[in-house]
């Protein structure tokens, strides 16, 4: 018989998503300047800690992770967790502050991305699968002090995105 530890893990695993979506949107803006070894070390970690819950818990995903001022930069697209290679110092490099801050625009644009890579995702699993109907998991991270500054679109807007 098995002890009720045991049986709550194995529920637990059966009831986890087999499919995960994750992205983190990061504001590397000047006025990131007194937050940036806490926020570079925040993306490193949540990258990390998404890899090893994804491999532990036997999940399949992918992983996005932009990094922004007044110009947004794709670092990674729609890759594979089993092959994200990621070091502190690529995370220390990428949030390295400096610029303006276009937050609403670059963050619409990366839900939009996410969620186009999770149809297209679902649109090519085998009909076998297509018809367990299984489920994705989408989670997304923002990282900033809040202010934009250059953007086109509104709080609103992004606000009706994430919604």
């Amino acid at each position: 018989m098995q002890s009720n530890k045991s049986t709550v893990s194995n529920l637990k695993k059966m009831a986890m998503t087999p499919y995960v979506f994750a992205a983190f949107t990061g504001d590397r803006s000047g006025s990131m300047q007194g937050i940036y070894n806490e926020s570079a070390t925040g993306l490193y970690e949540w990258a990390t800690d998404l890899i090893e819950s994804a491999n532990e818990n036997n999940q399949q995903g992918r992983m996005f992770i932009t990094c922004f001022d007044n110009t947004a930069e794709r670092r990674l697209d729609n890759v594979d967790l089993k092959n994200v290679r990621i070091t502190q110092r690529d995370c220390m490099n990428w949030m390295k502050p400096r610029g303006s801050t276009r937050l609403y625009d670059t963050a619409i644009e990366d839900l939009d991305n996410i969620i186009a890579k999770v149809e297209e995702f679902k649109k090519n699993l085998p009909r076998a699968v297509k018809m367990l109907n299984p489920k994705v998991s989408i989670v997304w991270a923002c990282c900033t002090d809040g202010y934009d500054n250059c953007s086109v679109n509104s709080s609103n807007d992004l606000k009706n995105k994430v919604l």
